[in-house]
């Protein structure tokens, strides 16, 4: 019985996440999204006090695709894509979704210009603002579909692939 229910729960992830058609496109969360900007995905947990549990829609997909320990120890699970309802996690070259600590994610975001002294546009936009965008991303993929365009805008907070904003 806890097989199906695995089963069920996994059926339940996969059924809000849609996939861009290009090798290397993110994989959207259209579920719940919270304050932060971040997917959420609810599951039973029958040890809780409410009988469930909230996961981050991108730590959910990670734990699937690494293990639950390999999660368990990392600090993190961070995006390379910096599109946070991104939850393509794979093993190999492919995956969005990568495990480390603060540290790894800095030097990482650092090395893509995205840190205090390069993304300084991409960083003074608002914990709301980013939430704000999360939540049009999700209401574009589900009307229109997958539109690159409107992922790395409203995702990664790009105004051109490969560029960050002016302003």
């Amino acid at each position: 019985m806890q097989q199906a229910n695995q089963s069920e729960e996994a059926r339940r992830f996969w059924e809000k996440v849609v996939k861009g058609d290009s090798p290397g496109a993110c994989w959207v969360w259209v579920g719940a999204i919270g304050a932060d900007g971040y997917g959420r995905f609810w599951v039973k947990d029958p040890e809780s006090e409410a009988g469930e549990k909230m996961w981050r829609a991108h730590r959910y997909a990670a734990t699937s695709a690494f293990g639950n320990d390999a999660v368990e120890a990392a600090e993190m699970v961070t995006h390379l894509c910096d599109n946070p309802l991104c939850v393509r996690a794979e093993n190999g070259a492919g995956s969005h979704l990568f495990l480390g600590d603060h540290a790894e994610n800095m030097r990482e975001r650092a090395a893509r210009g995205r840190d205090n002294l390069h993304g300084l546009a991409f960083l003074r936009r608002s914990r709301a603002e980013r939430a704000a965008d999360s939540r049009a991303l999700r209401e574009l993929v589900l009307k229109h579909g997958y539109r690159q365009d409107e992922v790395d805008r409203l995702g990664r907070g790009l105004t051109m692939e490969g560029q960050t904003q002016l302003f």
